[in-house]
C-alpha cells in the first residue's frame, strides 16, 4: 500500500509514534511518505526508517491563508495514496479538507438513531469566520447557536463563539486499561478501553481502503481540546470536520472517543501508542544522584506547557515533607521563564533540567514519578515509569487512571495539596512504595509494544474491521 502519514509540529510523543509506524510499515513492505513540518524530520529522522519525507507547514494554531496553502500542497502529495493517516486534530482536519469531495454514509448517533447522510464538499478553501461572543460550550452542537457549514469551499461560520471548553476537556475519572488483559491488547476488553460502548456504525463495506474508489482517511487524536473562547470555537469546528470526514478515528482515551461519537464519527477505535524501550546511559546511580542534589527525587518528565499542570507541581513542592526532597522536571517549553521566576521567588526545591536524553537514568533514581497534567491520553513517560517500576502519583484525567491502575495514587487535577499529600504517603507510609513499585513493573511488562502498534494500524486500515478488533 501507499501510505501517507501526516503530522503537525511535534517534539515528543506524536513524532515518536509516527516514527514507530513509519519504521514498522516500511519494514512490512509498504510505501510510506511522512508529511510534516521540516523540524519534525530534523528531530525524528523519518527517512532513516526507509520512509520518504515531504515538508508540510502545519502550525500549532489555525491560520486561514497558511492553512489554505498547506491544503493545496497536501492535496498534491495525496494523489497516489491508498491510505492517509493523520496524527492530531490540525493535521487530521487539513488532510480531510485536502481529499476529494465525498459523501459521508449515515452514522449511528449516541442514542442509536440513524442520522442522515452528510455531503461535505471539496474543502479547497479552508477558511474560518468566527463572529460574536456567546456561548457554544455544549460541544459545538448545532442547536447551541454554532452554525457550521462545511461545503464546497469549506468555509466555516461560527456565530456567537465564546467558551467552548465544556465537553472538550478530558473528563476526570475516565477509565482506560492499557495492557490489563495481556501484552499488546487494545480495545473493549483491555487495551485503552476506548472501542467499547456505542461505537459508530462501522460502514466497512462502503470504504475503499488499499486501492479502490477513494482514499481511506484515518485520524489519530492524541490530545483533548482544552482551550476556550474563539480558539476553542475554531478547534471545535476542526473536530467536526474530522468526525464527519474520517473513515476511521483512533483515540488515546475514552473521553476523546465519546466526544467523536457525539460529533457524528461513525467508526471510533482505540489507538495503541506505546513508548519505546527505556535506554540508560550506563552511568551509575551515584553519579546521577550527585548531579541532581540531595533528597528523595520526585520526577516529572513533561513539556513546559499549560496542559502539563506544572504550576500545580510548584504548589505541591512548596509544602512541608517528612524528609528532604528535590523535584526534578525534565523537559523544555514556553513556560520556562515563568516557572523559573516562581521557583526563585518561593525558594522551591525544584530543578528544571531541560530536554534530556537520559530519562532512563532519571527514572532509576526516582522515588516517585508525578504527573500533574490537566489532561493526558497515553503518555509515553508514564509508560516508561511503569516499565522502570517507579511508584506514580497522577491526576485522575483522560487515559491516566486505566494506565496507572494499582501502580499509583490518583488525585484531582489542579490540586497541589493532594499531590503533596500523595507524595508524602509514598515516601513515608511503610511498604507503600514497594507495593506500588511492584505493581508498576508488572503493568509495565504487559504494555503494548511498537510491533503491536503497527499491527493495530494495519487492522484499522483493513476494509471491514470493527473498532473492538484492533488489539486482537
Amino acid at each position: 500500500m501507499r501510505i501517507v502519514l501526516v503530522l503537525g509540529t511535534s517534539s515528543g510523543g506524536v513524532g515518536r509514534h509516527v516514527r514507530t509506524l513509519a519504521h514498522g510499515l516500511t519494514t512490512a513492505g509498504h510505501d510510506v511518505l511522512v508529511a510534516g513540518p521540516p523540524t519534525t524530520q530534523s528531530t525524528f529522522n523519518f527517512t532513516q526508517t526507509g520512509a520518504t519525507f515531504a515538508p508540510l507547514p502545519i502550525s500549532d494554531r489555525p491560520h486561514p491563508l497558511n492553512d489554505l496553502r498547506t491544503t493545496h500542497t497536501l492535496r498534491k502529495l495525496l494523489g497516489d495514496a491508498d491510505i492517509v493517516h493523520a496524527h492530531g486534530l490540525r493535521a487530521g482536519a487539513l488532510a480531510a479538507l485536502a481529499l476529494p469531495s465525498r459523501k459521508v454514509p449515515a452514522s449511528t448517533d449516541i442514542e442509536g438513531e440513524e442520522a442522515a447522510s452528510t455531503d461535505i464538499g471539496d474543502g479547497g478553501g479552508a477558511s474560518t469566520d468566527v463572529e460574536g461572543a456567546g456561548d457554544v460550550s455544549d460541544g459545538m452542537k448545532e442547536e447551541g447557536g454554532a452554525s457550521t457549514d462545511i461545503g464546497g469551499g469549506a468555509s466555516t461560520n461560527v456565530e456567537r463563539a465564546g467558551d467552548v471548553s465544556d465537553g472538550m476537556k478530558g473528563k476526570g475519572g475516565a477509565s482506560t486499561d492499557i495492557g490489563g488483559g495481556g501484552r499488546g491488547t487494545a480495545g473493549a476488553e483491555s487495551g485503552t478501553g476506548v472501542a467499547a460502548g456505542r461505537p459508530g456504525k462501522p460502514e466497512g463495506g462502503d470504504l475503499s481502503f488499499g486501492g479502490g474508489r477513494r482514499v481511506g482517511l484515518v485520524v489519530t487524536l492524541h490530545n483533548a481540546l482544552t482551550a476556550g473562547g474563539v480558539v476553542g470555537a475554531v478547534y471545535g469546528v476542526l473536530e467536526r470536520v474530522v468526525a464527519r470526514r474520517a473513515d476511521r478515528v483512533l483515540v488515546v482515551s475514552p473521553d476523546l472517543g465519546e466526544r467523536m461519537r457525539e460529533l457524528g464519527a461513525r467508526w471510533v477505535g482505540a489507538a495503541v501508542v506505546p513508548a519505546p524501550e527505556i535506554r540508560e546511559s550506563g552511568r551509575g546511580a551515584a553519579k546521577v544522584r550527585e548531579e541532581l542534589g540531595e533528597g528523595a527525587v520526585v520526577l516529572t518528565v513533561a513539556r513546559l506547557a499549560q496542559q502539563k499542570g506544572l504550576e500545580v507541581l510548584l504548589e505541591a513542592a512548596s509544602g512541608a515533607y517528612p524528609e528532604k526532597v528535590v523535584f526534578v522536571v525534565a523537559g523544555e517549553g514556553p513556560l520556562r521563564g515563568e516557572l523559573e521566576e516562581r521557583i526563585a521567588a518561593g525558594g522551591l526545591p525544584v530543578r528544571l533540567l531541560g530536554d534530556r536524553g537520559d530519562v532512563g537514568d532519571l527514572l532509576r533514581v526516582a522515588a516517585v514519578y508525578v504527573v500533574p497534567s490537566w489532561w493526558e491520553g497515553q503518555p509515553l513517560t508514564v509508560q516508561e515509569a511503569l516499565r522502570a517500576g517507579v511508584p506514580i502519583v497522577g491526576t485522575r484525567v483522560g487515559g491516566i487512571p486505566g494506565m496507572v491502575g494499582d501502580a499509583g495514587l490518583l488525585v484531582p487535577p489542579g490540586d497541589g495539596k493532594a499531590i503533596r499529600d500523595a507524595v508524602v504517603r509514598v515516601l513515608s507510609e511503610p511498604g507503600l512504595a514497594e507495593k506500588l513499585g511492584k505493581a508498576a513493573a508488572e503493568r509495565g511488562r504487559r504494555l503494548p509494544t511498537e510491533a503491536d502498534a503497527v499491527q493495530a494500524v494495519l487492522r484499522a486500515y483493513a476494509r471491514d474491521v470493527a473498532p473492538g478488533e484492533l488489539g486482537n
